[in-house]
């Protein structure tokens, strides 16, 4: 198993000690663990590198933005990701500005932890803001094709072939769709494709369209870009 350095800020003593352990099974090695992101971002170049920095925050005050800037600025090649225990997608919006590139919940299981921790380390940026029980919720009540799973990560959208390429968000996705919000709404044309990490490229067609988002629907099968 291919080992991964990461470093634990914020939290209880206790917390990132279970975390630590739990991560250690799944292939992490923990070579820092400090009280906060700004303890850990002074910490810099006394201890190995990370490949990602997990900020803690349950049975603490939270995470701020400067929390964000502090530990990418200090460690630029890391992946910055935020456990935590909700918050507004305003914050979540300034978090992401900062260089945020993942949001996980509190309630997550090490197992998931660690597999969703992978995939950010892989590129991915992946944010999830809602709990393990109104996650389920979710899926119980979707009444589209296939449930989605409420996220924010980053997309490219392409049109004209590769020709021109915008950015955007994506806000929830599926196997057979997604809301996005893009850059320019009002330039876009019914059909288009959507890149979205790994370099999965989904060819979509408009089914509902707002002022700010889009509802689209997946009619083709994913493919490499």
């Amino acid at each position: 198993m291919v080992r991964t350095n990461i470093c634990l800020a914020g939290g209880t003593a206790v917390l990132r000690g279970a975390l630590a352990v739990g991560l250690a099974e799944a292939g992490f090695d923990v070579v820092g663990s400090f009280a906060d992101a700004g303890v850990c971002a002074e910490a810099a170049g006394g201890f190995d590198e990370p490949e990602a920095v997990l900020i803690v925050t349950q049975g603490t005050g939270g995470v701020v933005e400067a929390d964000v800037l502090a530990v990418k600025r200090m460690y630029p090649e890391a992946s910055a990701v935020v456990l935590g225990e909700g918050t507004t997608r305003t914050e979540l919006t300034a978090y992401i500005e900062a260089g945020l590139d993942g949001y996980l919940p509190s309630s997550i299981e090490t197992r998931v932890l660690a597999q969703s921790l992978r995939v950010i380390l892989l590129g991915e940026q992946l944010y999830i803001t809602g709990t393990k029980a109104a996650a389920a919720r979710a899926m119980r009540s979707d009444r589209r094709a296939s449930p989605r799973i409420r996220t924010i990560r980053r997309a490219s959208i392409l049109v004209d072939g590769k020709s021109n390429i915008m950015d955007g968000m994506v806000l929830d996705m599926s196997e057979t769709g997604a809301k996005i919000r893009p850059a320019d709404i009002a330039s876009l044309p019914s059909r288009f494709e959507l890149r979205c990490g790994f370099g999965r490229t989904y060819c979509c067609e408009i089914v509902r369209r707002s002022a700010f988002y889009l509802g689209v629907q997946f009619v083709d099968a994913a493919t490499a870009a």
